[in-house]
């Protein structure tokens, strides 16, 4: 009895350290909770000028989940930020091809000393879990947020929240249902 409690033991404390070295790379501290890096990410997209120009430059444009499952695409220059594409797992297509259940590619930026989550464009980041809408451009292999965290939106009684609402642009989109945003975006060319 007694290594088979060892073994029990021993396989507790693996779990654990692999489940602890997992949440640092999703740039979660132990307790599940966002590590955020100090300083933020400035991009270098540009921003749409009107919401049919936001609309209209997507390529995708999806309600879904974020999930953990992600893969090193790049890093910077300096070694520094590790660029990931996650996992984001569509529950409602608005524009573009695919259907629920489809999983999209979609950039994702961790510092890569700390495993820590960087604040983009004065926005919080994308978090492992949670529910977006997301404007996106691309196609295959990696998706990008169209005007960075212009391009983004929290979900709330199913009306968009802006991840920033600074940006003009987003912040006429703030509030909307998710079902206003469907007729939105059959009307824009």
């Amino acid at each position: 009895m007694r290594p088979l409690f060892v073994g029990g033991v021993a396989l507790v404390l693996l779990l654990a350290a692999v489940t602890a070295t997992v949440a640092s790379q999703l740039g979660l501290s132990p307790a599940g909770e966002v590590v955020y890096c100090d300083g933020m990410l400035v991009e270098d997209r540009d921003y749409a000028d009107t919401v049919d120009d936001l609309l209209g430059s997507s390529t995708t444009i999806a309600l879904g989940r974020l999930e953990g499952d992600a893969r090193e695409i790049s890093r910077s220059s300096d070694g520094k930020v590790i660029h990931l594409a996650n996992d984001f797992t569509v529950e409602q297509l608005f524009k573009g091809r695919g259907q629920p259940g489809d999983v999209i590619p979609v950039l994702r930026s961790v510092g890569a000393d700390q495993r820590c989550t960087f604040r983009e464009a004065d926005a919080d980041p994308l978090i492992v879990g949670e529910r977006y809408v997301l404007m996106l451009t691309g196609e295959g292999d990696l998706f990008i947020r169209v005007g960075a965290s212009q391009g983004s939106f929290t979900v709330a009684e199913e009306r968009l929240v802006p991840m920033n609402e600074q940006v003009p642009t987003s912040g006429a989109l703030k509030g909307k249902t998710l079902d206003a945003l469907a007729v939105l975006v059959t009307e824009t060319p």
